[in-house]
C-alpha cells in the first residue's frame, strides 16, 4: 500500500473508530434523553391515603376506610376523547368491592346514559335498573345509574358529574347484598370537594 506505514495507519484507524464510537454514544444518550421526556399519561406511586387529591382536575374526596389503591394515573392537560381511569380502589375482604374514578370529554349534546349504554361491554350481563338525578357529589349534583347483573355478578353503580365537556364517573362494583360496600362508595362521592 502507498501512504502510511502500517503502525501509523492502525493508530489513525483506531483513533477514528474511538471518535466515531464516542460520538455515537453521545448521540444515543441525547436521543434517549429527548425521547424519554414523553408528556403522556404517567403512573404516580401507589400510596394508600385517606384523601384522594387530583390537582390537575381540581377534585378531592375521602377514600373509604380499608380500601386500597389499585390504579392511579395522572392525565396530561388537554382533550380527553377516551375515558381514562384516574384512580381505582379495592376493598379486599370476604366480599370484594371496587370503586373507580374516571373521566372523559363528551359533546354537550351527548347524554351520559347513552354513552354508558354504548360503552358498556357487558350489555348482556347488565341491565339498567334505576336512574336518579340530583345525587349529591360535594356541592354539585350528579346522575346515578344502577346496573343490575343478570347473573350472580356484582351490582354496578355509576354516578356521573358533568363539568363542561368533561364528565367524571364514580363507578362502584359491589355484591347485591353488600350494603357496607355500597354505603362506603356513596359516602366517598358525597365527600367530594371541587376546587374549581
Amino acid at each position: 500500500m502507498i501512504g502510511f506505514p502500517d503502525g501509523m495507519r492502525l493508530s489513525m484507524i483506531t483513533r477514528v473508530m474511538h471518535l466515531a464510537l464516542g460520538l455515537g454514544r453521545s448521540v444515543l444518550l441525547f436521543a434517549a434523553l429527548v425521547l424519554g421526556c414523553d408528556p403522556g399519561p404517567r403512573a404516580p406511586l401507589l400510596r394508600d391515603e385517606l384523601v384522594y387529591h387530583n390537582r390537575s382536575e381540581g377534585i378531592r374526596f375521602m377514600v373509604p376506610e380499608g380500601w386500597r389503591v389499585q390504579v392511579r394515573a395522572e392525565i396530561p392537560r388537554g382533550p380527553m376523547p377516551q375515558e381514562r381511569i384516574l384512580v381505582e380502589y379495592v376493598r379486599y375482604t370476604a366480599i370484594l368491592a371496587v370503586m373507580q374514578f374516571s373521566a372523559v370529554d363528551l359533546p354537550e349534546s351527548e347524554e351520559v346514559g347513552g354513552y354508558l349504554q354504548r360503552t358498556n361491554i357487558r350489555t348482556k350481563e347488565y341491565t339498567t335498573s334505576t336512574t336518579e338525578s340530583d345525587v349529591p357529589a360535594g356541592d354539585r349534583k350528579g346522575v346515578r345509574i344502577l346496573f343490575v347483573n343478570q347473573g350472580a355478578g356484582p351490582t354496578k353503580e355509576v354516578i356521573s358529574i358533568r363539568r363542561g365537556p368533561r364528565v367524571f364517573f364514580f363507578t362502584g362494583l359491589y355484591a347485591r347484598d353488600d350494603h357496607r360496600g355500597r354505603d362506603a362508595f356513596r359516602r366517598a362521592v358525597e365527600s367530594v370537594v371541587w376546587e374549581r
